[in-house]
């Protein structure tokens, strides 16, 4: 995966430094962790506002590091949130968490 992020970065936003690659996706990894523990917090109190934000804000960083996949999620997640289905966020939630491990 890091070498999917390392081409993206260098081949979309011309960063080809190694050592700014590293640490952009050291940042990522840690925004992903932290928004999915403040994603199941605001899911669980059904907090919708919180959510979309979250889902707005992890879309665009799953965009600009190169990850389809969690930026679709995250929107998955953002648009759920605007119609108050929890079910649909929280089946994206756990996409997400899947999605996740996959970066270890």
């Amino acid at each position: 995966m890091n070498e999917q992020f390392r081409a993206h970065l260098a081949g979309t936003l011309g960063i080809d430094d190694a050592e700014l690659q590293d640490e952009l996706i050291a940042e990522y990894k840690r925004t992903v962790t932290d928004s999915i523990a403040q994603m199941k917090e605001a899911a669980a109190a059904a907090d919708f506002e919180r959510l979309r934000r979250l889902g707005h804000a992890l879309k665009g960083c799953a965009l600009n590091i190169g990850h389809p996949a969690a930026h679709e999620c995250s929107l998955g997640i953002e648009n759920g949130a605007k119609e108050s289905d929890i079910a649909a966020c929280n089946a994206r939630i756990a996409e997400l968490i899947r999605l996740a491990a996959e970066l270890e």
